[in-house]
């Protein structure tokens, strides 16, 4: 069994015309974004009779922080499945990128450990010139390129492009996305943005800005019309921070609980 996929920096993810979206990265301090490391618990949401899937549990830790030329995610994500028929099946997911803030190249590693299987790793460069096909080098597994269509998004900026379209009051995104998490080029995420609604203040400072409950749905490499391989119900606030996560394979689904968030202060550039 799979372990689950990265938690990408645009779980937030996901315009209208979302290929003409080139604008830069905000800089620090232009506008409410607010970098952070946060602590979720992940329980089974439900399950569809039959699944194979019976339980699970797990813990993710997530930071997005800034420097300053790019935007640095980190994350882990430990999980356990439990089955009616095989062994409990365990993984440890690890994912790092750093992304400049013109949007325009991205490095990143990834490290997947499960029980019962080899270790998997990525690791490269990819670039996306403005108005032109990128392109994605891979130095692990193996050496291999990729190319990037133009309107491609690293994570980073596909969060802020989702940002943008949801306080033009846009109802829906679409954009090809690259993270770098697989050994494969850039797949089609699409997003269903919701009205926006208060924040949370019960949750603190971080979640007390307003929010959008958007809905993604991540499509795989060479997606040719059939459904998404995941979805990802989550509530975007308005500081790039998400909260109320919920992760859906069809089969069973995934809750994630916030525990803990705590903001990460800028750099001194």
């Amino acid at each position: 069994m799979d372990p689950l996929p990265a938690f990408r920096a645009a779980i937030p993810a996901v315009a209208l015309a979302a290929a003409c979206w080139s604008a830069p990265a905000p800089a620090a301090g232009d506008g409410p974004l607010a970098p952070h490391r946060a602590f979720y618990t992940m329980s089974l949401a439900g399950a569809v009779p039959g699944s194979e899937i019976v339980d699970m549990e797990g813990a993710a830790a997530f930071e997005w922080r800034e420097d300053c030329d790019g935007w640095i995610v980190e994350q882990r994500i430990v999980a356990r499945y439990r089955s009616a028929e095989r062994p409990d099946h365990q993984s440890d997911n690890r994912y790092t990128a750093w992304e400049s803030k013109d949007g325009k190249r991205l490095r990143f590693f990834s490290l997947d450990k499960g029980s019962g299987a080899p270790d998997a790793k990525t690791r490269g460069v990819a670039t996306r010139p403005d108005g032109a096909a990128g392109v994605a080098r891979f130095a692990e597994p193996e050496a291999e390129e990729f190319a990037l269509p133009a309107d491609a998004l690293f994570p980073s900026a596909h969060t802020f492009a989702l940002l943008e379209r949801a306080r033009a009051g846009a109802r829906f995104f679409a954009a090809p996305l690259f993270d770098g998490g697989e050994l494969e080029g850039a797949a089609p995420v699409t997003a269903a943005i919701g009205l926006p609604r208060p924040g949370k203040p019960e949750g603190g400072p971080l979640l007390s800005v307003r929010y959008w409950p958007i809905r993604m749905a991540f499509f795989g490499y060479g997606d040719r019309g059939s459904g998404p391989e995941y979805e990802i119900s989550a509530d975007l606030h308005e500081n790039a921070v998400a909260s109320a996560l919920t992760i859906d394979y069809g089969e069973f689904s995934v809750a994630m609980a916030l525990e803990r968030i705590e903001a990460v202060e800028p750099p001194s550039c």
